[in-house]
């Protein structure tokens, strides 16, 4: 079956990698990673430490200067990338948010694939309001949305629960439940009890490099000690 030979492998390989915003300030440096597919996998460190430029990477956006990143998905299958600034266009409303991600994918708007995210990120009217009134919590909802408009095989999500109030966060955090499986999900985050609540690895980065990669479902749990350890420093 397809969705068994999915499950199979590495979504993601990354191979000696450096990369640099100037020649002065080097972000990741012989940077080496592989994510399992079907996890959701957590990427922890300081600010500063390379998580947002390492979503980047993976997402296409940007390249690296050295080294390689292999993407075990078809060329039909889509990377969406959830970024901590949300993306969304604050003139239009969540709805015309939505439809302009199908059409940048050269796809005719779906109202009953937009209606069904509606009702799974629990927005109901309030997508016909322009999305810079939202609350945090809603932008968040909105962004998470517009991710999952073209099915993604591969969601990266920088930062997706900062700042929003316990209600939002349960509404992401179901849909995210949801969406795993047969896709992968990559999140940054500083919230280590979020991580040991919903991931299943973790990998740890300090000065540009993987300092830690967790053992998948057997380091959850101690995720506050191990991040201490070697993040702590």
């Amino acid at each position: 079956m397809a969705y068994k030979n999915y499950m199979d492998g590495n979504i993601v390989e990354i191979e000696r990698i450096y990369y640099a915003y100037d020649k002065k300030n080097m972000v990741l440096t012989d940077f080496s990673l592989k994510i399992k597919k079907g996890v959701i996998a957590a990427i922890l460190g300081h600010n500063g430490a390379g998580k947002t430029t390492l979503l980047r990477l993976l997402g296409k956006l940007i390249k690296p200067r050295k080294g390689t990143i292999q993407w075990n998905i078809s060329k039909e299958e889509r990377i969406e990338y959830m970024p901590e600034g949300l993306g969304l266009y604050p003139r239009l409303s969540g709805y015309q948010n939505m439809e302009l991600q199908f059409l940048s994918v050269n796809k005719k708007p779906d109202k009953e694939i937009i209606r069904s995210i509606i009702n799974r990120i629990d927005l109901g009217d309030h997508t016909k309001k322009l999305t810079g009134y939202y609350s945090t919590g809603m932008k968040r909802r909105m962004s998470l949305a517009c991710a999952l408009i073209t099915t993604p095989r591969l969601l990266l999500m920088d930062e997706p629960f900062m700042g929003i109030d316990p209600v939002s966060q349960k509404i992401m955090i179901d849909v995210i439940h949801e969406y795993k499986g047969h896709n992968t999900i990559i999140i940054t985050t500083h919230d280590l009890n979020l991580v040991k609540n919903i991931c299943d690895s973790f990998v740890i980065i300090q000065n540009g490099k993987v300092v830690y990669t967790s053992v998948e479902n057997e380091d959850i749990n101690n995720v506050e000690t191990i991040y201490f350890q070697y993040a702590g420093k």
